[in-house]
């Protein structure tokens, strides 16, 4: 199940969010502001996470978001604004958030469709993950040469297809 952490002030907003994303089966927590957020962020495992950009204090929605990838540059940050300013979505992305997302109209269906398009891509790297582990399990464990050959080529063949932009 991915797990996804929604940092946003407005109270109205994060009760619209459970209904929508849990309906959907995401696992769902909930910070009302930067400095709860960033602790939830430090205590547990998160795959997205959901940010508003005006959080009470000024700046502190970038400031959350350089703290989510020093912390974990694994989680996909989504920004989320009521204000579109091409500006601070420029820099957002440039500070590592996956995508930005208006506060308008819309919201519900585009922020559906880019969490169904990264949880698919998040599920990949998961399964992808478990199946190398598995592999080297099962290369530490077998004792015929020309079987442990045929286990590490397919274990390599699996790293290297986890690795964006590689051709071999």
């Amino acid at each position: 199940m991915i797990k996804i952490l929604v940092i946003d002030d407005n109270k109205s907003f994060r009760q619209s969010l459970q209904i929508i994303l849990g309906d959907l089966g995401y696992d769902l927590d909930f910070a009302k502001d930067a400095e709860v957020g960033k602790a939830k962020i430090s205590q547990d495992s998160y795959d997205i996470v959901l940010l508003d950009l005006k959080l009470p204090a000024e700046r502190e929605g970038l400031e959350v978001l350089e703290f989510i990838k020093k912390f974990n540059s694994d989680i996909v940050v989504i920004m989320m604004t009521g204000y579109g300013d091409v500006p601070t979505a420029v820099k957002a992305i440039k500070l590592g958030a996956e995508d930005f997302v208006e506060k308008d109209s819309d919201f519900d269906d585009h922020l559906v469709v880019k969490l169904e398009r990264i949880t698919e891509r998040i599920i990949l790297l998961k399964d992808r993950e478990d199946l190398i582990h598995l592999l080297w399990e099962q290369t530490l464990k077998e004792n015929d040469r020309q079987s442990k050959g045929k286990l590490l080529e397919q274990l390599c063949t699996s790293i290297f297809k986890s690795i964006p932009d590689l051709t071999y």
